[in-house]
């Protein structure tokens, strides 16, 4: 089985909290030997090692490190460089610096001030490019902006993390119908990619209090119900309690003994 967590920018203590959790229930039930984990995050590899050593989990215990919302790859059981082969992944057709400043163009609302959305500066890298947008700022929803890039010939992923789980399933062999992903109530603009697929999904109700939601799409386009299965026999939730014995409880749900 392989377990991916994803936590958020800035962490708060009860996500560190929940990763610990987490590591805690499935090591219990099934062993270390049995069982990889692997961290999906928004944070850079510094960013997400400090983290760890806030909730006391060894870094080694993960399998793999996804930082920078996808856009890079490290293994703590191997070295803490960059997968290259990953990089190579999500340099394909990557449009690098021509999409950089088209996206602040696209994304402000015709009218509405300059500053609305502005790089962040610092916070990105070569293969992923961050944006700020001021509080109470009016721009275009996620899927808007997404087809206006694809428009002029650019293809790639606003928010870009549920191809790290592909590339790994193809390179480790995994079989993605075991495959358990633990995530908050609310989430990113991709949130909604990681509740369908093969793999299960665990929902850890109330351990996010803001979401992305509102930025993904306009009102006339597909709402959540209709693109995940509200009765899917492959998710299921804790109610606001992410103990190890919650966890446990929800991974015997999903019939991991």
């Amino acid at each position: 089985m392989l377990s991916i967590v994803g936590i958020a920018t800035p962490v708060p203590i009860t996500a560190l909290a929940t990763i610990k959790n987490v590591v805690k229930a499935a090591s219990s039930g099934l062993g270390l030997g049995r069982i990889g984990f692997v961290l999906s995050t928004s944070l850079n590899l510094q960013e997400t090692i400090e983290a760890l050593k806030c909730c006391q989990v060894k870094i080694e215990d993960f399998d793999a490190l996804v930082c920078r919302s996808g856009s890079e790859m490290y293994y703590p059981w191997r070295d803490m460089v960059a997968d290259v082969d990953y990089e190579a992944h999500v340099e394909y057709r990557w449009p690098s610096e021509n999409v950089r400043s088209m996206v602040t163009r696209l994304a402000r609302i015709e009218g509405e001030a300059e500053d609305d959305i502005m790089e962040y500066m610092g916070a990105g890298s070569s293969r992923c490019y961050s944006y700020s947008v001021r509080l109470g700022a009016k721009t275009r929803r996620i899927d808007d902006l997404r087809q206006r890039l694809r428009m002029r010939g650019f293809r790639c992923n606003l928010v870009y993390t549920r191809a790290a789980s592909r590339y790994l399933s193809v390179r480790w062999g995994i079989d993605l119908s075991k495959v358990i992903v633990f995530v908050g109530e609310k989430g990113d603009t991709d949130y909604e990619d990681l509740l369908v697929g093969l793999h299960k999904t665990i929902i850890l109700r109330g351990s996010v209090e803001c979401g992305s939601e509102k930025l993904l799409c306009s009102e006339d386009s597909f709402k959540r119900e209709d693109v995940v299965p509200q009765d899917s026999p492959n998710i299921t939730f804790t109610e606001w309690n992410y103990e190890a014995h919650d966890i446990s409880t929800a991974l015997k749900a999903m019939g991991v003994k």
